[in-house]
This record gives structure tokens, C-alpha cells and sequence, in this order.
């Protein structure tokens, strides 16, 4: 399994692209053990089937449980790459020399061209770099400018430290949350285990419970808090209705964020999936 960077870059976001390379080998066995789970998951609940509804049901679980497992690996691997990535670069205060640097890019084995901001710094051994950022040109990069930003000797960039990369790291585990519940699902169903279908149920609650619907509603609030404060700063062209209305939503969304927080600060994810532990009562003699 082969990792390597691709680099694109996106107006307003410091992002690292991965591109995952899989051998061959990889792609066989998750065939085969999606075909197993499927086989083991049909063989017990479909056993009065003809051959071509049991071909077509075997069709379908082992597609699913195969871009499941394959999902999972490669975001698994992105997310990794990109946090190491993240925490091992040395930091460095670089100048803005040109705000559109016209750059070439690899995209697909062709060549592109993009415009990115060019920055200057002095690195470790004081050496004087001047190399494009991975963002590409806005107007906040304007020459004279600085830029907090990552670089390690051998990269053809500068990795730019923005706050909003975070809402892309967000996304990703959130979706790798997903893919993960979902083969807990296809390991308890395909193995007929008991124990691995109420974890997949527990976790999927606390993935949705615990950090989607809050992670979505502080999203909200906070984008449009940000819509409100640039209309008052003078910064928006957000009409005077529009503001309004906003602000009514800012004040719901703060009366449910904080509702919705007490609930679950008082509840268990178990409580939350609709799982109550019960003691069993002994049988009367």
C-alpha cells in the first residue's frame, strides 16, 4: 500500500488531498471476504430462495460490504497520512512576494496550471525559501502579507495552517465514524454475532447523538453568527431582512443547542440507542 500527496488547490481552504494506491492482492481478499460475509449473513435468512433471488441478494450484500471495507481503508489512510502530516511539519511565519503565482499541477498524469500565492522564509539552516502555498489566491493574500505555514525539506509547497482545514478534518471523521459503524454492521450480521451488532448500534448513536447533530447545529450557529457580525462591521451585503432572520435562527439554535446539551450530558449512549440493561427475573418454582 503506497501513499503520495496530489496536490489541488481550493479557494479559501489549506487542504491535503490523498490519493491511496491499493495492490492488486487488496482488492482480491476484500472480494472474497465480502462474498464470505454475504454468503454466511443469506445462507441463514434467505433459506427458502430460488437460485437467481439468492444470486441477485448475493449480488448486492457483497457489493455493499465490499465498498464498505474498501472506504474504510482508504479514508482510514487518509486521515492518518493527514494528521501526521499535520503535527510534523516545522512551522514557519512566511511573507506574501505574489499573490497569484501562476504554478503547474499534477492532475490524473496531466498538467495543469492554478494560480497560488508565493511566499518567502527563512527555514532551520536559515536558508531562503520562496516557494507557492496549496491554497490557492484570495484576496486575503495580499504581497506583504503573512502566513503561518508548515514545510519540510523535499516539498514542492507550503503547507498553509488555516482554521477552516478543520471543517474538512470534521467531515472526514465524520464519514470515517460512518464507514466504521457500518462494517461493525457487516462483521456482526455476516459473522451472526450478537456482540458486534450492539456495538455497530451503540456506536452509530454516539456518532450521530454525540457528535453529527450537535457538530451541525454549532456549525450553523456559528456561520450565521459570522453573517451577523460582518453586516454589522459593514463587511456583508447582507440585506437588513436577511439579518433578521438570521438572528432569529442564531437565537433558536442557541436555545436548542443548549437544550439538546443537557439532554445528552444527562443520558448514556445506551440510553440513546434504546438500550435498557435488565436483569433478568428468576422463574417462580
Amino acid at each position: 500500500m503506497d501513499f503520495y500527496y496530489q496536490e489541488k488547490a481550493v479557494k479559501g481552504f489549506s487542504m491535503q488531498l490523498e490519493v491511496i494506491e491499493l495492490s492488486w492482492w487488496f482488492y482480491l481478499i476484500t472480494g472474497l471476504v465480502s462474498i464470505g460475509l454475504a454468503h454466511n449473513f443469506l445462507r441463514q435468512s434467505q433459506k427458502e430462495v430460488t437460485r437467481l433471488n439468492y444470486f441477485f441478494s448475493l449480488s448486492y450484500a457483497s457489493a455493499v460490504s465490499y465498498i464498505v471495507i474498501l472506504f474504510t481503508v482508504i479514508l482510514t489512510g487518509a486521515v492518518v497520512k493527514q494528521i501526521s502530516h499535520e503535527f510534523s511539519l516545522p512551522k514557519y511565519s512566511a511573507k506574501v512576494i505574489d499573490p497569484s503565482y501562476r504554478v503547474g499541477v499534477r492532475e490524473k498524469n496531466l498538467g495543469v496550471s492554478e494560480y497560488r500565492p508565493l511566499v518567502g522564509f527563512a527555514d532551520q539552516n536559515n536558508h531562503i525559501i520562496n516557494i507557492p502555498l496549496n491554497m490557492a489566491s484570495e484576496e486575503r493574500f495580499s504581497e506583504g502579507s503573512f502566513v503561518k505555514v508548515g514545510y519540510k525539506e523535499g516539498m514542492n509547497y507550503a503547507y498553509a495552517f488555516n482554521p477552516k482545514r478543520y471543517i474538512i478534518y470534521f467531515g472526514e471523521l465524520v464519514f470515517l465514524a460512518v464507514f466504521y459503524s457500518g462494517l461493525l454492521f457487516i462483521l456482526g450480521y455476516g459473522l451472526r454475532n450478537e456482540y458486534l451488532k450492539d456495538k455497530a448500534v451503540l456506536f452509530t448513536t454516539i456518532i450521530f447523538g454525540y457528535l453529527v447533530i450537535p457538530g451541525m447545529m454549532l456549525f450553523m450557529a456559528l456561520l450565521m453568527t459570522k453573517a451577523l457580525l460582518g453586516k454589522l462591521a459593514g463587511n456583508s451585503d447582507l440585506s437588513w431582512g436577511g439579518f433578521f432572520i438570521c438572528l432569529f435562527f442564531v437565537i433558536v439554535l442557541v436555545f436548542s443547542i443548549y437544550g439538546y446539551f443537557m439532554f445528552i450530558f444527562k443520558s448514556t449512549p445506551a440510553d440513546l440507542s434504546g438500550k435498557v440493561n435488565s436483569k433478568k427475573k428468576p422463574a417462580k418454582s
